[in-house]
């Protein structure tokens, strides 16, 4: 039996397009037009084909073949391997952070972009007051007299720079040295009194240096009322408000030192209460 030959040519069943043969026979006309083979093949029957229609080759050939996978490395090769990939992800790191990382916008304020930086208008005058290097944290082996008493000078110049001078222009040109130079005595107190533990026998103490310790605490308090009152006035930036947030934590750190060193006995209760007062004066005052 003949197989059943389909009424379309292959082109037009393989385009899917309407094959149009001559009376007389010959080419169809999409053939014709676009100068094709014109040929026809037997329908394909319904159902699964058969095994044997097609050779082993072209089997072979239409599959997608999958690689063979590799041998497992030795433990020398893995190795290099560990070293090369933490290599490689080391120094490929820091460009990724980079950029990842936001840059600074330049419309923000200096001082909120870096604290360690402050647009200054009379850098000289600020020099004579503060120093411009970064070592204002100290390990507890580092707290001396002379020490102690260099920074107790520096905030000491602060304070008279903001009673003298406008304290308007005072407080946007010095806030950010004024507060690290608080931060530097606060921590200087800190670690005198983790230095001191109640183990330490009293006679051991210099008495010079815990005088100058108590000096330095009322002496941050000071410095903290002027700034506060210079913020009650409403006359500072709205990111000065916030930098002078860091006062709390500055208070914070006078009440601890000088509760340790009245429960170690170094300082008498008449010192301790006036820090009381002290204290109380500033949470009477108006915080924006």
């Amino acid at each position: 039996m003949l197989p059943v030959v389909r009424r379309a040519c292959e082109p037009c069943h393989e385009r899917k397009i309407r094959c149009l043969i001559p009376p007389h026979g010959g080419s169809c006309q999409a053939c014709m037009t676009s100068r094709r083979q014109c040929y026809f093949l037997p329908r394909h029957k319904a159902g699964r084909p058969r095994r044997g229609s097609r050779t082993l080759s072209s089997t072979l050939s239409s599959r997608h073949t999958t690689p063979p996978l590799p041998d497992p490395p030795t433990e020398n090769e893995a190795t290099e391997l560990s070293h090369d990939h933490e290599w490689h992800a080391t120094s490929t790191l820091p460009s990724f952070m980079n950029n990842a990382l936001p840059t600074s916008d330049v419309s923000l304020p200096a001082d909120l972009q870096t604290f360690t930086s402050a647009p200054l208008s009379h850098p000289t005058i600020i020099t004579d007051y503060f120093s411009t290097n970064d070592n204002d944290r100290w390990d507890q082996a580092s707290v001396s007299f002379a020490t102690l008493l260099e920074k107790c000078g520096e905030l000491d110049q602060a304070a008279d720079m903001l009673k003298e001078l406008d304290q308007r222009s005072a407080l946007a040109q010095h806030l950010v040295l004024i507060l690290r130079a608080i931060d530097a005595l606060c921590d200087l107190c800190a670690a005198f009194v983790s230095e001191n533990p109640p183990s330490c026998p009293k006679k051991s103490l210099d008495p010079a240096l815990l005088a100058l310790v108590i000096a330095a605490n009322f002496k941050v308090l000071e410095v903290c009322g002027l700034l506060v009152s210079i913020t009650v006035s409403n006359m500072q930036r709205p990111h000065d408000q916030l930098l002078l947030k860091r006062i709390d934590f500055n208070l914070m750190q006078t009440r601890i030192a000088l509760t340790s060193m009245k429960e170690q006995e170094m300082t008498s209760p008449l010192v301790f209460r006036q820090r009381l007062i002290r204290r109380r004066a500033f949470i009477g005052r108006s915080w924006p």
